[in-house]
């Protein structure tokens, strides 16, 4: 089986045009700046700090991506673990849960006495193995939710930072076009530190979507590992024993 890339090798490469765009952006800059008379150097002041913001903006993504770039997530694996809880372990648990009945447990209907009595009461379908059993597919089907959300929720967050860094680029494009004078290189930088910090915006409001999500199903593993509702006294029976 070939290995997907991910992130998508199309955010590598909005990386990439990122890059070459804040570079050009630069290049305009120095251009209008050379262009300044040294008797207006108060003139290039206010340009030099609007560029200083853009470059310690373009820092922080840079330093945000890192950190998720470290930990991208592996939606594949997650799609092929929730798919062996969902049609392999949880339709077999199911299929055993719903044989517990008397008839397909009964071992010899000439066995009498007390000790027949209570094996009776441990494998009928009502007795707390049987419960046990059913619970568990129920868990089973539960987790298998849990990690395909889990999947979606990063998907979710890269399409998101994928659709968020495709307007940013296109805003330093447009920051670019407006870099040809004085009077309209000031506007223009600080048209692209605000688009800049509106994709800080959307990346951390996506991650807190995912991570939201996330929580909720390490929440759900941690319900189903210890969820013993249906069982006496919340805890799972002996095997062999009555649970009183």
């Amino acid at each position: 089986m070939a290995v997907v890339e991910w992130p998508p090798g199309e955010f590598w490469d909005q990386l990439r045009e990122l890059n070459r765009q804040l570079e050009r952006l630069r290049q305009c800059v120095d251009q209008v700046l050379a262009k300044i008379p040294g008797w207006l150097s108060e003139a290039a002041k206010p340009i030099v700090a609007a560029w200083d913001k853009i470059v310690e903006l373009s820092k922080k993504i840079w330093k945000e991506l890192e950190v998720f770039f470290a930990e991208p997530g592996d939606p594949g694996r997650l799609n092929d673990a929730g798919k062996v809880f969902n049609e392999s372990v949880q339709g077999t648990v199911s299929a055993q849960a719903g044989k517990f009945t008397e008839t397909y447990m009964k071992v010899d209907d000439k066995w009498k006495g007390d000790a027949a009595e209570a094996y009776k009461k441990v494998l009928k379908p009502d007795a707390p193995q049987t419960l046990a059993l059913k619970q568990y597919a129920g868990t089973v089907l539960e987790v298998g939710k849990a990690l395909n959300n889990c999947r979606w929720a990063i998907i979710g967050f890269w399409i998101a930072c994928g659709a968020a860094l495709a307007t940013l680029i296109g805003a330093i494009v447009a920051a670019c076009i407006g870099v040809v004078s004085i009077a309209g290189t000031i506007p223009a930088l600080l048209y692209g530190a605000g688009c800049i910090g509106a994709f800080l915006v959307a990346v951390g409001v996506a991650a807190g979507i995912a991570i939201g999500v996330m929580s909720d199903a390490a929440t759900t593993f941690r319900i189903q590992n210890n969820g013993n509702d249906n069982l006496p006294a919340g805890k799972w029976p002996p095997s062999g024993v009555v649970a009183y």
